[in-house]
């Protein structure tokens, strides 16, 4: 796994066709969950497992109801979301995924919010971001400059001072790239959040940035960094 994680770092063409196939499982997942579980199903399979019975004729039956949620699942994640839609969430899941599993060496290593953002400005990466209030919880630990289909993103790293694993270097991270990479992403008042695995995350639109923020917990601890989620 870390050859192959390491060849999509410098294949763009690989990197761009794994985000959008990580995308693709995102809004499968999402369209499962919206999926209802059948009236008194929890009771039929308690039965039949105390029955100890399986009735052999339905398998075929079953199977085929299987097959026809998952193909209709799949057939309205990709004709139904929208390109604009797709970009986000393979943003959003890329930027997830290194927080959490590929947290990348910090090209400036400081406290000081200041000298991070004079950094990225001096690297002609995005500086002219805005940091959500809550942030001021959180300690600052550096940032890092990153690239996503082209577009520069400026990772900023923050300490919320209570991460649960006192190996990671930081719990909390502001992602910002330029709005026009994601231009359907949301407005400030209507940011989207996601749950991808340990990390929580928020999406919103300002100015002529995107921003994703993320952190090592869920709704409630994001909340605590924007308080308008």
């Amino acid at each position: 796994m870390a050859d192959a994680l390491e060849l999509l770092r410098s294949d763009l063409e690989l990197a761009s066709w794994f985000d959008q196939q990580q995308a693709l499982t995102a809004a499968l997942q999402s369209k499962f969950r919206t999926i209802p579980v059948p009236e008194g199903l929890k009771e039929q399979i308690l039965s039949e497992r105390h029955a100890r019975r399986i009735v052999l004729t339905r398998r075929p039956a079953l199977v085929g109801v299987c097959l026809a949620i998952v193909l209709a699942v799949v057939v309205s994640a990709h004709f139904f979301s929208s390109p604009g839609d797709i970009r986000e969430a393979s943003f959003r899941d890329r930027m997830a995924r290194i927080a959490s599993r590929e947290y990348p060496k910090m090209d400036l290593e400081t406290k000081e919010l200041t000298q991070i953002q004079e950094f990225l400005k001096s690297k002609q990466a995005v500086a002219d971001y805005e940091l959500p209030a809550g942030l001021g919880k959180a300690s600052a630990t550096g940032c890092a400059i990153l690239k996503w289909r082209g577009y520069p993103v400026s990772m900023i790293c923050f300490d919320s001072g209570k991460k649960a694993d006192p190996n990671d270097p930081a719990d909390v991270f502001l992602f910002v790239i330029p709005h026009a990479a994601i231009p359907k992403a949301p407005p400030a008042k209507a940011a989207k959040f996601a749950q991808m695995s340990r990390v929580a995350t928020v999406t919103w639109s300002s100015g002529g940035n995107t921003y994703l923020l993320a952190g090592f917990g869920d709704k409630d601890f994001l909340r605590n960094y924007y308080p308008n989620l």
